[in-house]
């Protein structure tokens, strides 16, 4: 319920580092431009778009949050595509904006999530019904989801 998990998570303060756009661009830049020995770029064309889709948004929130603006919709995006198109690749690098840009911590100020738990793990995230709160025993006792809640 609402008010268990208030119980758990009492709001806290916490200290974080700062960053700016120009350190969002940056990060972008270096990934653009990162080769690999032969050469050839290091991440596809896609995956660039992907992070800089994602890129741009952290520049609008910061916008926001600079003119005292109420923050726009949750920025929520789906990846998928066959093996090897390199989707945990992306994931990859957009984590390492998170972390080492912008100081976020996983679980805290950003969540990682996928289908199966072997593919969560190598990406340091949380399989979909978990970080979703969804709980397989809860659902055969209640089939109502919005009575569910995770442990």
């Amino acid at each position: 319920t609402q008010q268990a998990h208030q119980e758990k998570h009492e709001p806290s303060l916490r200290a974080g580092r700062s960053y700016s756009t120009e350190d969002v661009r940056r990060f972008v830049e270096e990934a653009r431009q990162r080769k690999h020995k032969n050469g050839k770029p290091f991440y596809k064309a896609a995956q660039i778009k992907v992070l800089e889709s994602v890129s741009e948004r952290v520049c609008t929130e910061l916008h926001e949050e600079a003119c005292n603006e109420d923050y726009s919709e949750p920025f929520m995006r789906l990846m998928h595509g066959g093996p090897g198109v390199g989707k945990s690749e992306t994931i990859k690098l957009i984590k390492k904006l998170f972390t080492d840009v912008l100081h976020w911590n996983i679980g805290i100020d950003f969540q990682l999530a996928a289908h199966q738990a072997v593919m969560a793990e190598q990406l340091g995230g949380d399989t979909l019904h978990h970080a979703c709160g969804i709980s397989f025993e809860s659902k055969k006792k209640d089939q109502n989801p919005s009575n569910n809640t995770r442990d």
